[in-house]
């Protein structure tokens, strides 16, 4: 269905959708010296089954201190392959010069950042230990 141009994925008839457009954009317009790494999980349906799924998302801070999306995925876990491939991809994308990695530490992402991340230290986030 259109509507005046638009498409249900959001852009022009003829654009790709519009979480392609996000997962493909540079990353290298600014410096990000530090990323934040965090997951949750959801359910979503599979091959008509509904089962957990792993979201993982990375956040860039500026060295002003702008915070930006950097990037999204879904998989089923969080392995360390799997925040291997996440974190290639924004490497990939041009993300560059990271100082501090901050995580819960899950160990797939743990791991991963300090194969990736090359020269960039890593930090326990205690945002999660504040929830009332």
């Amino acid at each position: 269905m259109e509507i005046a141009g638009w498409t249900p994925s959001g852009g022009a008839p003829f654009d790709p959708p519009i979480d392609d457009r996000f997962r493909g954009r540079r990353v290298k317009h600014v410096r990000f010296p530090h990323v934040y790494l965090g997951a949750t999980y959801c359910k979503a349906c599979v091959e008509h089954q509904i089962v957990s799924r792993a979201v993982v998302i990375a956040t860039g801070i500026t060295e002003d201190g702008g915070r930006e999306v950097l990037g999204v995925m879904v998989d089923d876990s969080e392995t360390e392959v799997f925040w291997t491939q996440f974190l290639g991809s924004l490497r990939e994308r041009g993300l560059a010069g990271v100082r501090l990695v901050i995580g819960d530490h899950h160990l797939g992402s743990a791991m991963a950042s300090r194969k990736v991340m090359l020269g960039a230290a890593n930090q326990l986030s205690s945002v999660r230990d504040c929830a009332p």
